[in-house]
C-alpha cells in the first residue's frame, strides 16, 4: 500500500515560480509568474508511482520510491534543483522526474549537433533516445520546451556522465521529454542531480544563455581569446579552411593556396619533417591525424595498429571484447577480408599518447593535432579486471588525453 501524504498536494511558493507537488504521484506543477505560465507534469505510461511524498523543509520535498528517492528543492533563484539517490543493483535506465505536457504551438528544443527545433505535433518526428556522454547524443547536456511567445522550460542535467533524453509520445498529447538515467556499471552508484530553469521569454537563445552562464559557473567555459594566450597557435585556427590532400605534392599545393590568397589554411595532411616545417613558414597551422581508441588482432596488416591486442581491450560485462572500427581489405580475386577492430580502455589510450607523440615531435615540428574519436564516442564502461572503469573514469583518461596533447605538448587539439 502507498504512505501518501494528508494533503493530495505540497506547495512551495517562489518569488518567481510557485510549485505544487501532487503526493499520490510526485508530479509537478509550475506556475511562471512573469510569463503567466503555468507547466505541468504527467506520468508517463507504466511510470512508477512514489510510496511517499513529504515536505522536508520550508522549500524541499521527498519523493520515496522503490528503489530511489527523488528530492525537489525550490532555489532562492527561482530554479528547482533535482537530486535523485539510489542504492544497489540497478539493471536498465529509469525515468525521474515525470515529464511536462506539450500543447499544440510548443517545440521541443534539443541540442542535437548545432540543436534542432522539434514542433511537438510533427507527426513526421520518430520517437528517439539520446545519449548525453558520446559525440552521437546531445551535444550539450541540457533540453527545453518552448512555447510560440518563447516562454520556455529548460533542464540542465548536472550529472551527465550516466544520463540520456527521451523524446517520445504521450497518448493525447504530441512529443513529450524526459530526462533518463542509466547503471553506472550496473548500480545507482552515486546521486544523479538535474535543474529546472523557468524562463518568460527568449525561447531557445535564452536557453542557451542560461546554459553558457551554467557552463561558466563550473568551469567548463573557455574562449578562444583565452586558449589564446596559453597557446598563440590558436590564433591560427580562427577563420582557417580545413585541408585533407594526401594526392599532391603537399609543399606545393600549399604554396599554391597561399598564392590564390587562403592565408587562413588548417593543413591536416601531414607530412615529412621538412615538408611540415615549409608548410610552417608559409604561417598554415600544420596538423597530423592521430587516433588512440581501436586496435586490430595480430592478423591485421603491418600498417593497422596492433599494440596492446588483447589485454588493452574493454571487455563488457558478460566478458567478450568491445568491437570497434571494422577494416574492409580488397583481395586481388575481387574478395574483402574484414578486421574486426576492438576498442582500447582509455588509461593504455593515454598512456599510448604519452610514448608516440613526444617521440614525432624531435623530428616534425606539427603545431595541431586531431584526435579522432576520443569526444565522438560515448565514454565507456570497462569491466577488464585490471583496468575496471566508470563512465565517469573514462571522461577522466579521455580528457588527460586531450589535456596532454594541449597542455604538455603545446599543440592546437581537435
Amino acid at each position: 500500500p502507498l504512505t501518501l501524504c494528508a494533503s493530495p498536494e505540497i506547495r512551495l511558493p517562489g518569488k518567481s515560480i510557485d510549485v505544487v507537488i501532487a503526493t499520490d504521484t510526485a508530479a509537478l506543477v509550475v506556475t511562471a509568474k512573469r510569463a503567466h505560465r503555468t507547466w505541468r507534469q504527467q506520468p508517463f505510461q507504466n511510470t512508477p508511482l512514489p510510496k511517499q511524498v513529504r515536505k522536508t523543509g520550508p522549500s524541499a520535498v521527498s519523493a520515496e520510491f522503490d528503489g530511489f528517492t527523488a528530492q525537489f528543492t525550490l532555489s532562492a533563484s527561482g530554479e528547482m534543483e533535482v537530486t535523485v539517490t539510489g542504492a544497489g543493483a540497478l539493471a536498465k535506465p529509469f525515468a525521474c522526474p515525470h515529464p511536462f505536457v506539450t500543447e499544440k504551438g510548443t517545440s521541443l528544443i534539443i541540442p542535437l549537433n548545432e540543436g534542432i527545433h522539434y514542433p511537438v505535433d510533427d507527426e513526421s518526428i520518430a520517437p528517439r533516445q539520446l545519449i548525453a556522454y558520446g559525440g552521437h547524443g546531445i551535444s550539450m547536456p541540457w533540453f527545453g520546451v518552448m512555447d510560440a511567445k518563447g516562454a520556455g522550460m529548460m533542464m540542465i542535467l548536472e550529472t551527465p556522465d550516466d544520463a540520456r533524453i527521451d523524446i517520445t509520445r504521450q497518448p493525447g498529447h504530441g512529443l513529450i521529454i524526459r530526462p533518463m538515467w542509466d547503471p553506472s556499471r550496473e548500480e545507482y552508484r552515486y546521486p544523479r542531480k538535474a535543474r529546472y530553469v523557468f524562463l518568460d521569454r527568449g525561447g531557445y537563445v535564452a536557453m542557451a544563455k542560461r546554459y553558457r552562464a551554467y557552463a561558466q559557473q563550473t568551469g567548463l567555459f573557455k574562449t578562444l581569446a583565452e586558449k589564446r594566450k596559453e597557446l598563440p597557435a590558436v590564433d591560427l585556427l580562427i577563420g582557417a579552411a580545413n585541408i585533407w590532400n594526401r594526392d599532391m605534392e603537399k609543399v606545393a599545393l600549399c604554396r599554391d593556396m597561399k598564392q590564390a590568397g587562403m592565408d587562413m589554411v588548417l593543413w591536416s595532411g601531414g607530412g615529412k619533417p621538412e615538408e611540415i616545417a615549409a608548410i610552417n613558414e608559409l604561417g598554415y597551422l600544420s596538423s597530423h591525424y592521430d587516433i588512440y581508441q581501436d586496435v586490430w588482432p595480430p592478423n591485421a596488416p603491418a600498417n593497422m595498429r596492433r599494440e596492446g591486442w588483447p589485454d588493452d581491450l574493454v571487455l563488457l560485462p558478460g566478458g567478450d571484447w568491445m568491437k570497434g572500427w571494422a577494416h574492409h581489405r580488397a583481395n586481388p580475386d575481387g574478395t574483402k577480408t574484414i578486421y574486426q577492430g576492438g576498442v582500447i580502455s582509455s588509461p593504455r589510450q593515454l598512456a599510448r599518447a604519452r610514448q608516440r607523440i613526444p617521440e614525432e615531435l624531435k623530428t616534425t615540428p606539427y603545431r595541431c593535432r586531431f584526435i579522432d574519436t576520443t569526444t565522438a564516442s560515448p565514454w565507456r564502461e570497462d569491466y577488464h579486471p585490471q583496468h575496471q572503469l566508470t563512465r565517469s573514469d573514462d571522461r577522466k583518461y579521455k580528457m588527460a588525453l586531450l589535456e596532454f596533447v594541449s597542455k604538455e605538448m603545446k599543440l592546437v587539439t581537435g
